[in-house]
């Protein structure tokens, strides 16, 4: 009999240590087995979350550091720490951690955008399938959209999870104004009517400038010769023969646009500060609700409404990854699926709480889910979520983005 009670018990010890030693291993960055989602959680609860910014974007620090730290302490026990770390120091870090074989990194999450994924993973600094562990992704989110499987035509494979958008749209004062262009034809008959009255930040310098450039390209080229320039076996010789149409459209532009002693403002702030006093009709911005804001703020006048072309603007999307030396993959992951759940979504969509896109599709998500979008607290002076859903454009490969400021500067920026 005691034997029998010796036997159980190593057999209860032995199920304990394996346990544990599962657990451990998903803290200690060694390995995220597949388990279900319940041990995961469990490993996540009560852990500490380092979460790295590449770029002080204050709003969405404040919303993390707010709303996202509030959810993830009081139903999991997660501690969010958000830190803001240049591109530059981050790779620095990673690239040191790898060199000393470090597996016990101190950055556990990171928001990424532009070519910085891509940076990561070809250098192999990122933790792989996280995808496969993220429910949400499954259930919310539109997986055949062309943000969700790749980052400006590069492919995620499993290495980063989109969370949120931005889209492009430009803003006029309709007390000023009883028509705005909604295409880059009316754009250029208005400017030929009213020379002076629109300009936009240079691009190679200014990464609003370069949206509306890019959004150019997009309805001066439509859709069958952009995916013709998507061919991977195109010279860039052929990529710049396609681009012509949209350069040459610029150029004409280029003869009415407002300049400040004959150059192209250096940054979207100058460009503003001219429609703020009245010398320009319009501005622009990456932020759908900017003209609410700064209303808010009295700095806009109280006509000044969003609008976009109707054939889409450029979006861009920011997107989640995991270092492969992460001390806290399970907290991570935890995090991530939690970004994606429609009650954190939808209370980042409302501009009084940050004002940043949701990832979601609306139209795969509940009927009363979905009006909860179309019923939140957004003003009438910025354009919805709904419009800009459907009127968008997917980013460019970097590659590509590089001709075009290339271009622009050969054969307007002369």
């Amino acid at each position: 009999m005691k034997k029998r009670i010796l036997v159980i018990s190593i057999v209860i010890m032995l199920t304990i240590s394996m346990i544990s030693c599962q657990t451990a291993d998903i803290l200690t960055g060694e390995a995220t087995l597949d388990k279900d989602w319940d041990l995961m959680l469990e490993s996540a609860s009560n852990t500490t979350v380092n979460l790295y910014l590449t770029q002080s974007d204050e709003e969405m620090r404040a919303w993390f550091s707010s709303k996202l730290y509030k959810h993830l302490s009081e139903n999991f026990g997660i501690t969010l720490n958000v830190r803001i770390l240049s591109y530059d120091e981050i790779e620095y870090t990673l690239e040191r951690d790898s060199l000393n074989e470090n597996k016990d990194g101190d950055i556990d999450l990171l928001v990424l955008r532009d070519d910085e994924f891509r940076r990561l993973k070809d250098q192999m600094y990122l933790y792989p399938e996280i995808s496969d562990k993220v429910p949400n992704l499954m259930e919310n989110i539109n997986l055949l959209d062309s943000d969700v499987g790749t980052e400006h035509g590069y492919p995620l494979e499993g290495f980063a999870i989109p969370f949120g958008r931005e889209q492009f749209v430009l803003m006029f004062d309709e007390d000023e104004l009883e028509i705005y262009p909604t295409s880059t034809d009316e754009l250029l008959s208005f400017l030929k009517d009213n020379p002076e009255t629109f300009t936009y930040p240079n691009p190679v310098l200014d990464e609003t400038g370069g949206e509306f450039i890019r959004t150019v390209v997009f309805e001066r080229l439509g859709q069958e010769t952009l995916n013709s320039l998507l061919d991977e076996n195109l010279t860039e010789a052929q990529i710049e023969e396609l681009l012509m149409p949209a350069i040459n459209y610029l150029k004409e532009l280029d003869t009415y646009v407002l300049k400040n002693d004959g150059q192209y403002f250096t940054s979207i702030e100058g460009v503003d500060e001219q429609f703020k006093n009245g010398s320009l009709f319009f501005s622009m911005t990456q932020d759908f609700s900017y003209a609410t804001d700064a209303i808010n703020n009295e700095v806009y006048p109280d006509g000044a409404k969003a609008f976009i072309f109707e054939s889409g603007t450029i979006m861009d999307t920011l997107y989640f990854a995991v270092p492969m030396n992460a001390s806290n993959k399970t907290g991570s992951i935890v995090t991530i699926n939690e970004m994606l759940s429609i009650p954190l979504q939808l209370d980042k969509y409302i501009p009084s709480n940050w004002g940043q896109l949701p990832i979601l599709d609306l139209n795969l998500m509940p009927e009363a889910d979905a009006e909860s979008f179309a019923k939140a607290s957004v003003k009438r002076n910025t354009t919805r979520v709904e419009e800009l859903a459907n009127a968008r454009y997917y980013e460019l490969p970097v590659e590509i983005k590089s001709i075009i400021n290339g271009l622009w500067e050969q054969h307007i920026n002369q």
